[in-house]
């Protein structure tokens, strides 16, 4: 495929992995949906998918600027974005783009966090995770400021929250050679009450499994509902508060193969397919981030197939997508990155405006709204 318009998620260089012991058997209260089975003769991304694609300069800040996206939010006319680089929270009206606040609230204080681990946000409220701190801060998400900060018997690499008062959390071992925290469970997530108290767990795991590293999200929202994704697992899971967990298996024609214990160096001159990060889902659409090897790229689905990115024409790409709305859309952005604008647009993906161009050849963030069409047909499997 042609390198200057792909989304490649490079996993060269990054430290040793395993994915030893990917047991996919699951605990006898997940309800296990018809799979999705992605296969090498998929077809191209067909144009009555997508409707429109927008672009929205996010206001540049000399202060806090966006290096490195860790996630983003869309919530009740806010979008959210951390920035992992810096340890910031930084809060725009959507759609304009204009900023709105920071939060940077760095320090050992009773407001402060030590490191922004993850966070999650809710109608009211951005909680913030700092595993070093063993603390979660909660802020106002109508003007960022401070409410309180709760401490927390665990230690997670990510959250996210149905409400104020129901909570989901992960940790997996990514490190073969680390010591394992004693405050952590043997499962893969657990549920905790709005004082961060344990009321439920899910998914056990053997105490040797090593997660990937350089896993950036496990977590993602669709609507009420909370998707989850690990290595172990070979699909995704949805959960919904009141409700055993849903199974959403991908049967790969080529998939890493559950007997072996691997590391990132053994997948790089590989043809094995694998599900790299937790899918974005709407309610007629999916973003998969497909691995074959060392490369991957993301990819748009409707219910029952994958649709490969055209190697010709770069107009319908999904670029860097990091959160789904409740309106059947997709979030994507391009940060810091002029050189990768321009060789999009010269294969045909839709340019902005000339404030657009302008803001990122500063080196500034412009998010792309990529608004799907209604499906009102069932599609085939593949």
């Amino acid at each position: 495929m042609c390198k200057y318009f792909i989304f490649i998620i490079i996993l060269l260089g990054v430290v040793s992995c395993t994915t030893q012991n990917r047991d996919s058997k699951l605990i006898e209260s997940v309800v296990t949906e018809e799979p999705l089975i992605y296969t090498d003769q998929c077809d191209t991304m067909p144009s009555w998918m997508l409707d429109t694609v927008i672009w929205v300069p996010l206001e540049f800040s000399d202060i806090n600027v966006l290096r490195d996206i860790s996630k983003i939010s869309v919530m009740n006319g806010k979008v959210v974005v951390g920035e992992k680089h810096q340890g910031c929270i930084q809060v725009y009206d959507f759609p304009s783009g204009k900023l709105l606040f920071v939060i940077d609230k760095k320090g050992p204080g009773p407001e402060e966090y030590l490191e922004t681990a993850a966070f999650t946000v809710t109608s009211t409220s951005i909680y913030v995770l700092d595993n070093y701190s063993h603390a979660i801060l909660k802020y106002s998400l109508g003007d960022g400021s401070f409410i309180e900060k709760k401490s927390i018997p665990f230690v997670a690499w990510d959250m996210e929250a149905f409400d104020d008062d129901s909570f989901l959390f992960t940790w997996l071992n990514n490190n073969p050679k680390a010591v394992k925290p004693k405050n952590v469970f043997n499962n893969a997530v657990w549920q905790t009450d709005g004082e961060f108290n344990v009321i439920e767990s899910y998914l056990p795991v053997e105490d040797d499994y090593v997660e990937m590293y350089g896993k950036r999200r496990y977590f993602t929202r669709h609507g009420k509902d909370i998707i989850f994704h690990a290595l172990k697992y070979e699909g995704y899971f949805r959960f919904t508060q009141n409700k055993p967990p849903q199974f959403y298996p991908i049967e790969f024609n080529n998939p890493v193969p559950n007997d072996k214990a691997l590391r990132l160096k053994d997948l790089e001159n590989t043809s094995w397919q694998y599900l790299s990060e937790t899918p974005f889902v709407t309610d007629d659409f999916a973003v998969f981030d497909i691995t074959e090897g060392a490369y991957g790229q993301q990819m748009f689905s409707s219910k029952k197939q994958v649709f490969s990115n055209s190697t010709k024409w770069a107009r319908n790409l999904p670029i860097n997508i990091g959160d789904a709305t409740n309106d059947n859309s997709f979030i994507g952005y391009i940060n810091d990155d002029y050189e990768q604008y321009n060789q999009l647009t010269t294969y045909g993906f839709q340019r902005g405006s000339e404030t657009v161009d302008s803001l990122l050849n500063q080196g500034g963030c412009c998010l792309l709204i990529y608004q799907m069409k209604k499906i009102r047909i069932r599609m085939r499997a593949v």
